[in-house]
């Protein structure tokens, strides 16, 4: 079943304890926005934004595999490797 929903529904919606009384909950989720799946925390910021964390599977030339880390970091991304 796909919902459609801004930030601001998702986060009133997880948030209302109308909706999840003492013993509810659900299995699995995925969360796309704007066709990327989001894996990781979905939380408003100041601005009521969805702050999100998207992980990257990247495939590269083994000879350039230094140079595609270096830009990782530099964009502020965390390796896990």
């Amino acid at each position: 079943m796909t919902i459609k929903m801004s930030g601001a529904e998702f986060n009133a919606f997880y948030s209302d304890p109308a909706m999840w009384p003492e013993g509810v909950y659900h299995d699995d989720q995925i969360i796309t926005i704007n066709g990327v799946i989001v894996d990781g925390d979905c939380t408003p910021n100041d601005n009521d934004l969805v702050s999100i964390t998207v992980v990257l599977l990247v495939e590269c030339d083994m000879a350039k595999v230094d140079c595609v880390k270096d830009a990782v970091k530099v964009a502020g991304g965390r390796l896990k490797c």
